[in-house]
């Protein structure tokens, strides 16, 4: 309507010239959820809340870093055959084991993501090490949060927008895997409800199984309950939710180097240093060990007497390190030792690095590339050597549909990501995870731009605007490679109005109707040359 001016001169109107367009939503904003050092900044409780961040710095001002995990040096009876040796000193096989209640994955996932190319992330802390980690991960701390704000973990991620993938390293950590797998069907139905966002998820125990015909017999071997015993099977048996294409599953876990010997405490590995342990029976070099070894001071030392706790903890602190470096240069064994405490610390599910190369794949090249045959960066090898017979019983399973993607190695291209399936594999709809993350990439950011036509006149003038609106950014996408066809109309359509979309009571019960067809392009995940041999023709 034209303003009624009362007064004579001159006025300027200005009018867009270009209408309303659509913009791609972000695809690459994972949540790491679990548990961390501490949770607040600045005097301000970060617990049960979903922080941004940009850079592992951000992370360590925030959460702090990771925990000063403690091990149990074992040796193994020799009765035990089925007790996997961790190291042999003096032909003596020990198992080593980290004691539950100070192992937490989240710090050194995160450390794993960024060398993978992760950027802009969310973090989700349920708690700290001490508190609600003070018994070991558990799953009564994801269902049940502690502090200020109640619910579970997904009541609370149901508010937030921004997170495209969700990360849960901390539940590989539960005492069963019933346990774990709760929680991802817990987690598969809120991405099924939100349709927002994936989850990445590795199988539980992928980090127990070295020997592929070790694997190949427990494929066929089960529990009196008829369940199966290998890591396979029972991510296969444990995900029954009926949202199986919002997550993708990975196996096995992987060997990296993403935590030197100066980032963990070594009391306890200088104190399980016995004997038994030292290189030979040569007393001079026994007795050596020992005096480095009772060098070191607890708390209640009396050289440490009238020293404040911070004071005391920096004097032991230095003299561990001191024993530690002193130990490192006499005596092999404990070399050997401190080899297999690193492999053991550095033994990590692989999804944070799968979130990373998401990431760097939907910066180079967009979110419909497919996130596989990529190498992963600070990873040495894959728990478990996987050939193409064992990966063909992971990549199509005809009883289940359940497809795992496989972490493989081969020679000269290092440790590759070898699977682009989600979960649901024998669906033609939804069997990769490009076409999965494509789709909710459009449907996200229609659903936004659709936002600002909410009450407006139900009209053709409306339904024009929004149908040039969505084939406008259809076709920037197409452009760029993530429908397939020759030309727009082979690739997508729109369609909205009367007697197309809707009928004239739709309209007089104020539903506008809008139709999207898109022809995402999948990935070539079989591609055969075929050779033949032809008649010499001069």
């Amino acid at each position: 309507m034209e303003e009624q001016r009362a007064t004579p001169g001159v006025y300027i109107n200005e009018l867009n010239a270009f209408p309303n367009s659509i913009v791609e939503v972000a695809t690459s904003l994972p949540v790491f959820i679990g548990y961390t050092q501490k949770a607040d900044f600045q005097g301000k409780s970060l617990q049960n809340q979903v922080v941004r961040i940009t850079c592992l710095a951000e992370y360590n001002s925030f959460f702090g870093y990771g925990p000063n995990t403690m091990f149990n040096i074992n040796k193994i009876a020799p009765s035990n055959s089925t007790q996997s040796i961790d190291v042999t000193l003096n032909n003596i096989p020990y198992t080593i084991t980290p004691q539950s209640k100070g192992m937490f994955y989240m710090y050194n996932s995160m450390q794993l993501f960024f060398q993978n190319g992760g950027g802009d992330c969310f973090i989700m802390s349920i708690g700290t090490y001490e508190k609600e980690g003070v018994n070991g991960s558990n799953l009564a701390n994801f269902q049940t949060l502690s502090g200020e704000v109640s619910g579970d973990v997904f009541s609370v991620l149901k508010n937030q927008q921004d997170p495209t993938m969700i990360l849960i390293p901390d539940a590989l950590l539960f005492n069963t895997s019933t346990d774990y797998y709760t929680l991802m069907n817990d987690c598969l139905n809120h991405c099924g409800d939100v349709q927002s966002r994936i989850t990445l998820m590795d199988a539980y125990g992928g980090n127990l199984i070295t020997d592929p015909i070790t694997f190949a017999k427990m494929q066929t071997t089960f529990d009196a309950n008829g369940n199966s015993l290998d890591p396979i099977g029972q991510l296969r048996g444990g995900i029954t939710s009926k949202f199986l294409s919002y997550s993708a599953a990975y196996y096995p876990w992987v060997d990296t180097n993403i935590v030197s010997s100066d980032q963990f405490n070594f009391s306890n590995i200088i104190g399980g240093f016995t004997d038994s342990m030292v290189d030979t029976n040569d007393p001079t070099l026994v007795n050596k060990v020992a005096n480095i070894i009772a060098q070191v001071p607890t708390a209640s030392s009396p050289s440490l007497a009238g020293l404040t706790e911070e004071q005391k903890e920096e004097r032991i602190a230095a003299a561990q390190l001191a024993a530690h470096n002193a130990l490192l240069s006499i005596s092999a064994n404990y070399n050997l030792l401190m080899q297999a405490v690193l492999a053991k610390v550095n033994c990590l599910p692989v999804t944070p690095a799968i979130a990373g190369c998401i990431t760097t794949v939907d910066g180079s090249q967009g979110v419909w590339k497919a996130p596989a045959n990529i190498a992963l960066n600070a990873v040495r090898s894959a728990v478990l050597t996987i050939d193409d017979d064992l990966q063909s019983t992971m990549n199509v399973d005809a009883v289940t549909g359940k497809s795992v993607n496989a972490i493989r190695s081969f020679n000269g291209m290092g440790i590759l990501v070898w699977g682009a399936r989600t979960l649901d594999g024998n669906n033609q709809d939804w069997r990769y995870i490009s076409v999965r993350r494509t789709l909710i990439m459009i449907e996200q950011s229609v659903k936004l731009a659709a936002s600002t036509y909410v009450f407006q006149p139900n009209d053709a003038n409306t339904w024009f605007s929004l149908k040039s609106e969505i084939e406008n950014f259809l076709t920037g996408i197409w452009k760029q490679g993530a429908l397939a066809g020759a030309k727009p109309e082979e690739a997508f359509s729109v369609s909205v109005g009367l007697g197309s979309t809707m009928s004239a009571n739709d309209i007089l019960d104020d539903y506008m109707n809008v139709t999207i067809l898109v022809a995402v392009t999948h990935p070539a995940e079989f591609i055969e040359i075929v050779f033949k041999q032809q008649m010499q023709t001069s």
